[in-house]
């Protein structure tokens, strides 16, 4: 499936309730996005926290959140090499490298992550 923006994207999450929502203090700190359709595994495309949430801990339950709804074996995730903070959040919640693909965004290689769920 193929979006034209992060927008497009994040309204069909959640439409189909593919879409996490993490509240602090009754306001939204961050979401993140669950697919299913990653090479019949689960994916987490789409990873984001507010500004003055960040580094509280919220991107580790939105992965945990995507890792308890995950229904598959594994649940995979991606960023560009040069997200170093997603690097961090991703081992920090206990993802591992297993690949990456090259000429996404040119110069900046997809790095992709893995997590065994069950």
């Amino acid at each position: 499936m193929s979006y034209k923006s992060r927008g497009e994207a994040v309204r069909a999450a959640v439409d189909r309730n593919l879409c996490l929502v993490a509240l602090r203090a009754g306001q939204a700190a961050g979401y993140a996005l669950l697919h299913e359709d990653f090479f019949g595994y689960g994916f987490v495309p789409l990873v984001v926290v507010s500004s003055a949430q960040q580094r509280r801990g919220v991107g580790l339950r939105l992965l945990a959140a995507a890792e308890a709804a995950c229904q598959t074996k594994k649940l995979f995730t991606s960023t560009n090499q040069s997200n170093l903070a997603a690097q961090r959040l991703f081992a920090t919640a206990g993802f591992v490298r297993s690949g990456q693909i090259d000429h996404l965004d040119e110069g900046d290689p997809e790095l992709v992550y893995v997590k065994w769920c069950r």
